[in-house]
């Protein structure tokens, strides 16, 4: 998560985890949503940015801001 294509893969896949929730992993799926929704809020994104996002689509500069922010949380635990 800390990477720009690993949001980029997160982003795309985001239909798929958000299903996956109600199944066996579904609390720890859960908090990661709630990490990405975080990570969104605290990204110091554009209005037009997030509603590219709400809508699917993908800046180029989105990746970049939320891998900033979980990278800042050392994240991926490095």
């Amino acid at each position: 998560m800390e990477t720009e294509d690993g949001i980029i893969a997160f982003i795309r896949d985001l239909p798929v985890i958000q299903e996956r929730k109600h199944g066996p992993d579904g609390y720890a799926i859960a908090d990661v949503l709630m990490d990405f929704r975080t990570a969104i809020d605290r990204a110091d994104l554009t209005d037009t940015e997030r509603a590219a996002l709400r809508e699917g689509t993908v800046k180029a500069t989105v990746p970049r801001k939320i891998a900033a922010v979980f990278h800042e949380w050392k994240y991926d635990g490095d």
